[in-house]
């Protein structure tokens, strides 16, 4: 039964973390966006766990665990380095703009 719990939990996780990501798209506070877009990345850092205990669980002797969980662990951390040069980008492009109007007004 623990796997299933486990399994709720990951599902609603990810439902709520990509409702938030889009979310926070319209705030203009970039501490809402990084926040909600770390979620997003741990949502998936559980779907990857929650893969591996289903296999682990689940899966037949002619199926190859260590490929599909590699596969996914990939997909994981590429997502995870895109998030996060995301981020970077839209901080630098946000902080630019914000020195440019502080020289614009003199302040």
């Amino acid at each position: 039964w623990t796997v299933y719990a486990f399994a709720a939990n990951a599902f609603w996780k990810t439902g709520m973390s990509i409702y938030n990501a889009f979310k926070a798209q319209k705030q203009e506070d970039m501490t809402v966006r990084a926040i909600r877009h770390s979620n997003l990345v741990s949502a998936a850092v559980s779907i990857l766990a929650l893969q591996t205990a289903l296999l682990g669980t689940f899966a037949s002797e002619n199926v190859d665990i260590s490929l599909y969980n590699t596969l996914t662990g990939c997909a994981v951390s590429a997502l995870s380095i895109a998030v996060g040069v995301y981020m970077v980008v839209k901080g630098r492009k946000q902080l630019k703009q914000i020195a440019s109007e502080k020289e614009r007004y003199g302040e």
